[in-house]
């Protein structure tokens, strides 16, 4: 004999497993929020608010507002200053990082010139990148739009004065380059301040 079911015995059977189905819904809903919150607390760090833009084509770079990582002010000094900017996925600026840099953060220091750095990766594994060369310097991260490792002199209103990208900022080739342009403009800057009796 064939059995056949009543709509509302198979509806009590269909019961628990519409419940365990809506159940397991809710579960991964939850779960995927509690994920996209630990995503954002985790990325806490990162100026989200603030792109950074080093594309040919941009004449400013608004890095005066910027908080470093430790929550100081990314540059505390209002003169004309180097920024150094850079990604830990970047095998060109990893090569920077451990070779040019270094020399060239030393000779920027001895010179008098503001230095910092600006990370599109998370601060701190970024400013512990830069420590175990021997940088110290402070750091910032934020959206990063154009090609790193990049180079870029800033007068003190944050105008771009001179920029070098890829190649051009990983390599001791434009060393002196940089060092003779920062030093030119941080002069050229005080010659004013001092001229306006600042």
């Amino acid at each position: 004999m064939f059995a056949f079911s009543s709509p509302v015995s198979a509806g009590r059977r269909n019961g628990p497993n519409k419940y365990l189905f809506l159940a397991a819904i809710f579960s991964l809903g939850f779960a995927g929020a509690y994920y996209l919150a630990n995503i954002l607390i985790s990325q806490k760090a990162i100026d989200a608010a603030t792109t950074v833009s080093i594309l040919p084509g941009n004449t400013v770079l608004q890095v005066r507002q910027l908080k470093a990582i430790n929550g100081t002010q990314l540059l505390s000094d209002a003169r004309p200053a180097i920024v150094l900017i850079f990604s830990l996925r970047c095998v060109f600026c990893q090569r920077a990082i451990s070779t040019f840099w270094p020399k060239l953060v030393i000779q920027l220091k001895q010179a008098g010139i503001p230095c910092c750095a600006i990370a599109s990766d998370h601060g701190a594994a970024s400013e512990r990148l830069l420590r175990a060369n021997g940088i110290e310097l402070p750091v910032a991260s934020c959206r990063v739009i154009g090609n790193v490792p990049a180079v870029v002199i800033i007068d003190k209103d944050g105008i771009i004065l001179a920029r070098w990208a890829g190649v051009a900022a990983s390599s001791a080739t434009h060393g002196d380059e940089i060092i003779q342009k920062a030093i030119k403009v941080c002069a050229h800057h005080d010659n004013m301040e001092h001229k306006n009796g600042v």
